[in-house]
């Protein structure tokens, strides 16, 4: 069965974008607010979101589901954010938008096998 990447991010290309790029080794669901994706952590094996969200960014999502969700989360952003802040909150890696796409299925592939 393939483990299942949940992708948060308010920007409808880069959703689109990262489940092409996911879902020929991964089963992929998404969510463009940190609001409805609470509802899907449950199902996920990694989270890979984004910080500025409107409503509920991806800092308070982070801080909100770190004490329930034990599996890998990836922030995946270009806000002004220190990466020393966003491992506070729990993330387990800070990636820089843009990146390159294999370099971030690397990083899923290695987060995922460890857990």
């Amino acid at each position: 069965m393939k483990k299942t990447i949940l992708i948060v991010d308010d920007d409808e290309d880069i959703r689109v974008m990262l489940e092409a790029l996911l879902s020929s080794e991964y089963r992929v669901i998404t969510s463009e607010e940190a609001k409805e994706a609470i509802n899907l952590i449950g199902q996920s094996d990694l989270i890979v979101t984004d910080i500025l969200m409107p409503g509920t960014t991806g800092l308070e999502f982070l801080k909100e589901i770190r004490s329930i969700y034990e599996k890998p989360i990836i922030v995946l952003s270009g806000a002004a954010v220190s990466p020393e802040m966003v491992f506070e909150y729990g993330a387990n890696l800070f990636i820089e938008k843009p990146c390159s796409p294999e370099a971030l299925l690397d990083y899923i592939k290695n987060l995922i096998e460890k857990n």
